[in-house]
């Protein structure tokens, strides 16, 4: 994660992130749309288009270097392998050097899954910049 700048001086402040198992991903394949989530509200919305999945995850954190966050999901068979997976990762995001700053900030994004895939690896880089002082 990138630090911020603040309007009384520059520094850089590495944010704490942590994750705290919140998830959504929504599966689309020929068969129609199936989701997996651990937000109770979304659950019990549509439960014939609810599939129960399994999360594993780690987080390597570094000292004045990178952090590398790991998550593996396993769905059970669908009988039919997605087309499209959007998915969407809740973050906790703090800062508390020179200011009190929390918020929940969500990695969102999509990909296009050829035929007969059974698993997926994303790899990316998360970084937060701070486009204005704090006032």
């Amino acid at each position: 994660m990138q630090g911020l700048w603040k309007k009384t001086g520059t520094y850089r402040e590495r944010p704490y992130v942590t994750f705290e198992g919140k998830y959504f991903i929504l599966l689309e394949s020929s068969n129609g749309l199936l989701y997996t989530s651990t937000l109770p509200v979304l659950n019990t919305a549509d439960p014939s288009h609810f599939t129960m999945s399994e999360v594993q995850q780690q987080w390597i954190r570094e000292e004045n270097q990178d952090s590398e966050f790991t998550m593996n999901i396993w769905l059970p068979n669908m009988g039919n392998f997605p087309k499209n997976v959007i998915f969407f990762i809740f973050f906790n995001y703090r800062l508390d050097y020179h200011s009190q700053v929390e918020a929940e900030v969500i990695l969102h994004d999509s990909l296009q899954v050829a035929e007969n895939t059974s698993s997926a690896t994303i790899l990316g880089r998360m970084a937060a910049d701070q486009k204005e002082p704090f006032r």
